[in-house]
């Protein structure tokens, strides 16, 4: 015999069981609400207008109960929602203004009650939106090589500014952008012969100007014989995660980014 809820797979064995396997797993995690036709009707009419342990003794069920029947039927129960028209006029004026001027004209509301639950789900266009693995990769190739102000202007994120960008390092990658490409010049001149080549970039180093860095791939060709073997080991280090990072041919890459960024 079948199981009543899925009418597809064969109810367990056991004589007492009532649902197939993955129903009545299903079943432990969210138990079924159950109502009678007469007592839905008197839900759906009285959901929202009072508190849940008022309502259950209404229908004349448990709180519990009429709990898991809202949730499994989509009903709304909170007494607390607010009208659609407050939905409509809050996230409207949250797509354009943002979170706190958003709390400043409507003081008597929980904004992110709202935003937080219904601004997506109405089709509102977000204001911020997640990082994808193409866009961090795109992200890495340009660390320290383009100013954070024009890296924000390649993403063209919804009101993100050098701000953004600043805050993607920090929280993404761990660190600034400086490093992931090369030696600034100041510091590279230290290591590397009169040989190694140098490019200027529109990344800014606090009130230096726009820096001059040297590729990793460069610093390890023109390394000084006198430098350590531990420097030595991490410049190959990072040499090799540049040439994963921009493809076989690092310097056409980096030169691209340098003239269309």
């Amino acid at each position: 015999m079948n199981c009543p809820r899925c009418k597809t797979k064969p109810k367990q064995k056991h004589h007492n069981a009532k649902w197939c396997v993955s129903c009545a797993a299903q079943l432990r995690k969210r138990p079924a609400g159950n109502l009678t036709l007469e007592q839905e009707r008197k839900a759906r009419k009285l959901a929202g207008t009072m508190f849940i342990s008022e309502l259950a003794k209404e229908v004349g069920t448990s709180d519990s109960n009429i709990d898991r029947w809202a949730k499994q039927n989509g009903v709304n129960i909170n007494a607390f929602r607010y009208s659609d028209k407050t939905v409509a006029q809050v996230c409207g004026y949250y797509e354009k203004h943002g979170k706190i001027k958003t709390q400043k004209r409507f003081p008597d509301v929980c904004i992110r009650s709202i935003t937080d639950q219904k601004f997506k789900r109405l089709g509102y266009k977000p204001r911020q939106v997640c990082w994808t693995a193409p866009q961090l990769l795109d992200g890495a190739k340009m660390g320290g090589l383009v100013s954070l102000v024009k890296q924000a202007k390649y993403f063209n994120r919804p009101g993100a500014n050098k701000g953004a960008m600043r805050s993607l390092w920090s929280k993404k990658f761990g660190f600034g952008s400086g490093c992931v490409n090369g030696l600034s010049q100041y510091i590279a001149i230290h290591y590397v012969k009169s040989s190694c080549p140098y490019y200027l970039t529109s990344f800014r180093e606090s009130s230096n100007g726009p820096r001059i860095v040297a590729l990793w791939i460069d610093v390890e060709r023109h390394l000084r014989d006198e430098v350590p073997k531990h420097l030595r080991a991490a410049i190959e280090s990072l040499a090799k995660f540049q040439r994963w990072l921009h493809g076989r041919n690092v310097r056409r890459s980096v030169e691209k980014i340098l003239e269309e960024r």
